[in-house]
């Protein structure tokens, strides 16, 4: 399974499992998409916003550098009806996620900050179950999700369960 793939997949479950996101962009730091899920504005394109994602957190960094405050490591732009966060990720990529304006900031800092350091970002070819393992350890705690299995008609697809009470 190519990286790509493994992120598409990472960044669908991720998204998936936290509510009020309603889109999430892995982008590289040149502007390129990588991977994004959900419902990106209408009048824009993927390749849009991840040039976009990248000049601003370009402009942010050498802000900051000018002001002397180190590195960027988020930025957030807070609209009338809805915001977007902007998160390091690994230095070489960006995870962008759009949020209505009401809600849980922490919420989204904390899952996106965890999302960050467990997402695969590797070129080296992992297996399936090492890959299911990586993915499995994405899914926020405490959604009431139980499970994440392989979907058998797809492989490049998984079912997320939840415990019903």
């Amino acid at each position: 399974m190519a990286v790509t793939d493994t992120l598409q997949i990472a960044v669908e479950l991720w998204a998936a499992s936290i509510p009020d996101i309603q889109f999430a962009l892995i982008a590289t730091i040149d502007g390129f998409p990588v991977a994004c899920t959900g419902d990106i504005p209408s009048n824009d394109s993927i390749e849009y916003l991840a040039a976009v994602a990248a000049s601003t957190f370009a402009l942010c960094e050498q802000l900051n550098k000018d002001f002397k405050h180190g590195d960027v490591s988020e930025i957030r732009l807070a609209g009338e009806n809805n915001q977007v966060f902007l998160y390091t990720a690994r230095r070489n990529y960006i995870l962008v996620v759009g949020t209505p304006s009401k809600v849980n900031e922490g919420l989204i800092h904390l899952e996106a900050r965890r999302f960050i350091q467990q997402i695969p970002f590797t070129n080296t070819q992992t297996s399936r179950t090492a890959i299911d393992k990586r993915l499995a350890g994405i899914l926020p705690t405490g959604r009431g999700i139980t499970h994440i299995s392989r979907n058998r008609a797809n492989p490049y697809s998984y079912v997320l369960r939840k415990e019903v009470i």
